[in-house]
């Protein structure tokens, strides 16, 4: 059955190739009489040609006709080949086997997942809830302070005093010396440094007057040097 399915197939190709060759003889002689001849017969030249092209393609292009099935001689049909390709492209998972399903229903009879313990639910009691209190300004001066602008740099506030904002409005205000680790004139330099964790010593710049919302409590628990303290009490 197979030799004869192929048989079949060849037999059609050779006849679709054989008529490709006669309409192009056919076309070609057409052509060459319509040249011959006078106006307006050499018009139809390339309408001839564009036969030729599309006749060319509807016969690529032409969808084969679904084969016979096979028939061995015991009656028996071979599978289609491209239902099996179609169903491996497609992904789908298979479904376990029956006596898989089993095994694992009974391991899992055996081996039962441990359930996590619930612990009991708190005993209300009557206590206070106890909040940390929040960080304040020091009223005694001077103290050490953080500004919230200048990358929140270290700086010794020494009195208080009314300052302008952004708007030049006058709001409540300190008068502060900003903290820094780089050397420059005019400052005053402050060895050892106050802050222990660091080697250099601490310049102080000069005095200025911001208001008291850009600055905060300091984190860090920094030595006042008797000089400062004389000084600013």
């Amino acid at each position: 059955m197979k030799v004869n399915r192929n048989s079949q197939r060849e037999r059609k190709a050779k006849r679709r190739k054989r008529f490709r060759v006669v309409m192009e003889i056919i076309l070609m002689a057409l052509g060459v009489l319509c040249g011959i001849m006078p106006q307006p017969f050499p018009l139809l030249v390339p309408i001839l040609i564009g036969t030729v092209r599309i006749v060319g393609r509807a016969l690529e292009k032409e969808p084969e006709p679904p084969s016979a099935p096979v028939v061995y001689c015991n009656g028996h049909v071979a599978p289609d080949k491209t239902k099996r390709s179609k169903s491996k492209m497609s992904g789908k998972k298979r479904k376990p086997a029956p006596n898989q399903s089993r095994r694992e229903q009974k391991t899992q009879k055996r081996n039962p997942a441990e359930r996590p313990k619930q612990s009991p639910p708190a005993a209300p009691t009557n206590s206070p809830v106890i909040t940390e209190p929040k960080s304040v300004m020091p009223k005694l001066f001077p103290f050490w302070a953080r500004l919230k602008i200048s990358k929140r740099r270290t700086t010794l506030v020494i009195d208080e005093a009314p300052a302008k904002d952004e708007k030049k409005n006058t709001v409540p205000g300190y008068v502060h010396r900003e903290a820094t680790s780089v050397q420059h004139k005019g400052l005053e330099e402050i060895n050892p440094n106050p802050d222990k964790s660091k080697k250099k010593p601490m310049y102080l710049k000069a005095a200025r007057k911001l208001p008291k919302r850009l600055f905060e409590p300091h984190n860090k628990r920094l030595d006042m040097p008797e000089k400062l303290r004389k000084r600013y009490e």
